[in-house]
């Protein structure tokens, strides 16, 4: 534009001869030189708002480009939190899965631990209940203790006492033994039942003199006598003999179960054998002396089958026993 001014001001120095007259000659005054400046201010202001907007655009496009980048960054991150949020999801199943498992255990530990509580409860009851128990039999020792004195003062004078029983037995035995011995050795002459009658209810020990035996009536499940070896304290080897009134004769019989010798009924049975209370004379017996080769021993016959207690198990051959006291009803 300023070249076309200097263009038209140089025509005005020098009009060319065609010149068209209707163009009027640029002179060069206030007013247009204020339009120029003018003009020149204008273009100045739209050149300025010109690159002014280039920058705008170029910013814009910056920004845009920026934008772009944070979008493309911002749908990476959001991928990439899309991933965790799945992992999340995922390990959050799982805790709640576990979470679910821990509360049922937890429930069951809780029930278990309400019945611990229980039997502990009960248990501090059987615990109280024993120290009562035991406080009772602290009080039971402490009697027992002064009754097993008394007992213990008491048992040092029955072995006393029997010490000194024992010294008169020895010495009774002594003397009936000597009295026994004194009396005749013949059965035929009426001492086959000569028996002193201070034996009714004795209670003796029967022995076989050939072999030692003692009459034993525990046999096939105490239905028959055996010999056997003495046995101390054994009550059924302990016999009681009986005087029957009025008749003479003897019952032996068993303390424990008062079931009697006998021999069978249709003759003498192989072996001796014990029942209660028999018919007839069964179970009768007579005790009297042995001959003079045996001094102080006693044969025992029974009355029905008239045949003597032998030296076996009662087989029926003469044998020789020896009532032995040891003790008085």
């Amino acid at each position: 534009m300023e070249t076309t001014l200097q263009t038209q001001h140089a025509s005005n120095r020098q009009p060319s001869a065609d010149a068209d007259s209707s163009v009027s000659v640029f002179r060069y005054d206030s007013n247009n030189f204020a339009a120029v400046q003018n003009a020149r201010l204008q273009r100045k202001r739209a050149e300025e708002a010109a690159r002014r907007h280039a920058e705008e655009m170029e910013a814009a496009a910056r920004n845009l480009a920026s934008e772009i980048g944070s979008k493309e960054q911002a749908v990476k991150e959001l991928i990439a939190l899309r991933s965790e949020y799945d992992a999340l999801q995922s390990k959050y199943s799982s805790v709640n899965s576990s979470l679910k498992s821990l509360e049922t255990s937890l429930k069951a530990k809780n029930d278990e631990l309400a019945g611990v509580k229980k039997e502990i409860e009960v248990a501090k009851k059987e615990v109280v209940d024993i120290r009562s128990d035991c406080e009772t039999l602290r009080t039971s020792q402490s009697s027992l203790n002064n009754t097993l004195l008394i007992t213990n003062n008491h048992k040092t004078s029955l072995m006393t006492q029997i010490k000194d029983l024992t010294s008169y037995m020895d010495f009774a035995l002594a003397a009936g033994i000597r009295e026994m011995e004194s009396l005749p050795s013949n059965m035929n002459n009426g001492l086959e039942n000569c028996l002193p009658l201070r034996y009714n209810g004795s209670i003796v020990l029967i022995v076989n003199l050939k072999n030692g035996m003692l009459l034993d009536p525990r046999k096939d499940s105490g239905t028959a006598v055996q010999s056997w070896t003495y046995s101390e304290g054994c009550a059924d080897q302990m016999l009681k003999l009986s005087k029957i009134d009025g008749s003479g004769v003897w019952v032996i019989s068993c303390p424990l179960n008062s079931k009697r010798f006998y021999f069978g009924s249709d003759g003498p049975s192989v072996e001796l054998k014990v029942a209660p209370s028999l018919p007839g004379s069964q179970d009768y017996w007579y005790i009297g002396r042995d001959s003079s080769s045996h001094r102080g021993s006693w044969v025992i016959k029974n009355v029905q089958s008239k045949t003597y207690i032998g030296p076996y198990d009662g087989t029926p051959v003469v044998g020789y026993c020896y009532p032995v006291p040891s003790q008085n009803e």
